[in-house]
C-alpha cells in the first residue's frame, strides 16, 4: 500500500498503467464503471512523478530491489496515451528495451510504444541480440535453437517463456504491420518466422 506522503513512484506507475489497460478493455461495457479507472490511472501518474521508487528493506538482500521508475512510468503512458491522445503522456513513451522480468518492463512498454509508431527497431535489435543466438541468420529457416535461454538461475523457465511471449507478440505485429525499417513483406515475413521457430524450439526444451 502507499500513501500520498510516502514513496512508491515505481508502485504507482505499475498500477495506472493496470488501470488505464482495464479502462481500455472494458470502456465498452456497461457494467463496469471504466471511467473511474481512468481517473485513478491518471492520478497515480501524477503521483509517480512527483515522488520516488520505493525499495523493499535490507532484510530482503538483493531480492526485490526495484529503484528504477522510468520503465514503469513509460509503461503506464503508453497505455494512458492511448486511453486519453494528451501530448503529457505522448512524450514519455518512448523507452529502449532491456530484459523482460519482475523488475524491469521496459520490453513491454517497447513493444506497446511500437504498436503505436510501427518502428519495431529497437525491439528487433534487442530481440535478436539477446533472445536469439546473435551468430544464426534470423530469416525463417536458420535460427538456432541450440542453447536454451535464461539471464538468472532463479525462475530459468519463467524468464525463458517471457522471453518467447515478447518474441511472439513483435512477431504477430510484424505479420500484420511490417515495419519501418523493413519496408518489404517479406523480409519482415521472414524475421517474424524466426522469431516464432525459436519460441517453438525454446518452448520444446521446457516441456
Amino acid at each position: 500500500m502507499i500513501w500520498k506522503s510516502s514513496e512508491g513512484s515505481n508502485v504507482a506507475a505499475q498500477y495506472a498503467g493496470a488501470l488505464a489497460l482495464g479502462y481500455l478493455n472494458f470502456k465498452d461495457d456497461p457494467n463496469f464503471e471504466s471511467s473511474n479507472y481512468l481517473k485513478v490511472a491518471e492520478d497515480l501518474y501524477e503521483f509517480a512523478n512527483r515522488t520516488s521508487p520505493f525499495k523493499a528493506g535490507d532484510s530482503l538482500g538483493e531480492y526485490y530491489q526495484d529503484g528504477d521508475d522510468g520503465d514503469d512510468k513509460a509503461w503506464a503512458a503508453n497505455w494512458l496515451y492511448i486511453a486519453t491522445s494528451k501530448s503529457m503522456y505522448k512524450n514519455n513513451r518512448a523507452m529502449d528495451p532491456g530484459q523482460l522480468q519482475w523488475d524491469d518492463v521496459s520490453m513491454a512498454t517497447a513493444i506497446a510504444y511500437a504498436t503505436q509508431t510501427n518502428d519495431w527497431a529497437a525491439v528487433i535489435d534487442k530481440i535478436n541480440s539477446e533472445y536469439i543466438n546473435p551468430n544464426s541468420n534470423i530469416d525463417g529457416t536458420n535460427v538456432s535453437r541450440k542453447e536454451f535461454y535464461s539471464i538468472h538461475s532463479w525462475g530459468t523457465a519463467r524468464f525463458n517463456a517471457i522471453a518467447q511471449t515478447a518474441t511472439l507478440i513483435t512477431a504477430k505485429h510484424l505479420y500484420e504491420n511490417g515495419t519501418k525499417t523493413h519496408t518489404d513483406r517479406n523480409t519482415y515475413a521472414k524475421i517474424a518466422n524466426g522469431y516464432v521457430s525459436w519460441a517453438k524450439g525454446q518452448m520444446d526444451k521446457i516441456l
